[in-house]
């Protein structure tokens, strides 16, 4: 019996993937954990210090080779545990690795609005960087607030303000607010919109077009950009509101000038007519500020440096459309009446 049991468990190994270990090259210092702890299980825990030595030469390349190579000598132990100090100094120090994690996060790219991918794909970076946090004995500078907030600045803005509304909420409840709550903020939000069934909220392009109801006719271009209702409301793209559209939302005109200019983007909306479909460029039918007279709406005016959107040059701002033609055309007969010579 004990013999067929020996034989049943090695035919189950021997369907299982083989244990394999990855060849290091030093190009990454988050992976030379795994790296090591990986051929110390499967190479060195089974073989000897001469094999495991030829192993580790064989499982490194680049610099890290060069360094194994570096400790051949007669005795085989010394010459082992040399090389895994050399590998471990260069490339097993807790700070560098650290430093490696933050540098990642700092280049980290933007996480569009409603991209499950890419914010699942954050997740799970963040919390790679959690665990191995919890296995070093050094400061965790991720905790630093300034630290959490470059990473919370990558979100869209509706994640944003989810993220400010969750900590205030630990704050209120004197829990502490670190990187850990940040990275199960991310898990949840992760999960959530990759939810086989409930997580897609984003009209497919292939549905059928649903019947309009009843349109509401307004005189402002910006009131397109706003969604209607079932009984033909305008409700406010940002507050959520009826009644009203986000270029007269009281609440969007006290957020700071680049969270309006972000929201708007985040929306997809044009910087010209608040309008979807298109982009600035584009635009056929501008909007004019009516503090600046600007070519953009008067929601979007930069009170704060009285600065117009990217798209407005600054020396047009004290002019109008039609005052500007009329100089330029005033200019060039100017030009053409005066005689040669």
């Amino acid at each position: 019996i004990q013999i067929s049991n020996n034989i049943s468990i090695c035919q189950e190994k021997s369907d299982l993937p083989k244990k394999t270990v990855e060849i290091f090259d030093g190009g990454d210092l988050t992976q030379y954990p795994s790296f090591i702890r990986n051929f110390e299980r499967q190479i060195s825990a089974k073989y000897s210090a001469a094999d495991s030595l030829y192993y580790l030469e064989q499982y490194t390349s680049g610099t890290p080779r060069e360094l194994v190579r570096s400790c051949a000598g007669p005795d085989s132990n010394v010459a082992y545990q040399t090389a895994l100090q050399l590998l471990h100094e260069e490339y097993g120090n807790e700070y560098k690795i650290v430093a490696t994690y933050v540098e990642r996060l700092d280049r980290w790219p933007s996480v569009k609005s409603e991209d499950a991918a890419a914010l699942r794909d954050l997740s799970v970076f963040t919390l790679t960087c959690k665990n191995y946090m919890k296995q070093i004995s050094t400061f965790n500078q991720l905790n630093n607030p300034s630290q959490i907030m470059s990473i919370v600045h990558k979100l869209p803005f509706e994640l944003r303000k989810q993220w400010r509304n969750y900590a205030f909420d630990l704050v209120e409840s004197n829990r502490a607010v670190g990187f850990e709550q940040l990275v199960e903020f991310l898990r949840r939000q992760a999960k959530l919109l990759n939810q086989p069934v409930f997580g897609q909220i984003m009209e497919s392009k292939n549905m059928a077009p649903v019947p309009a109801t009843r349109k509401v006719l307004t005189t402002k271009i910006e009131d397109c950009s706003d969604r209607e209702t079932a009984e033909g409301k305008v409700r406010c793209q940002y507050c959520e509101k009826l009644n009203h559209n986000i270029s007269s939302c009281n609440q969007f005109e006290k957020l700071i000038y680049p969270e309006r200019l972000e929201f708007v983007k985040s929306l997809g909306l044009c910087f010209s007519c608040m309008s979807s479909g298109h982009i600035s460029k584009q635009c056929k039918n501008k909007l004019n500020c009516k503090v600046c007279d600007g070519r953009h709406p008067t929601v979007l005016h930069n009170k704060e440096r009285n600065l117009n959107p990217p798209d407005v040059p600054a020396r047009r701002v004290a002019m109008s459309a039609s005052a500007i033609r009329d100089r330029d055309e005033e200019m060039l007969s100017l030009r053409t009446a005066t005689p040669a010579g």
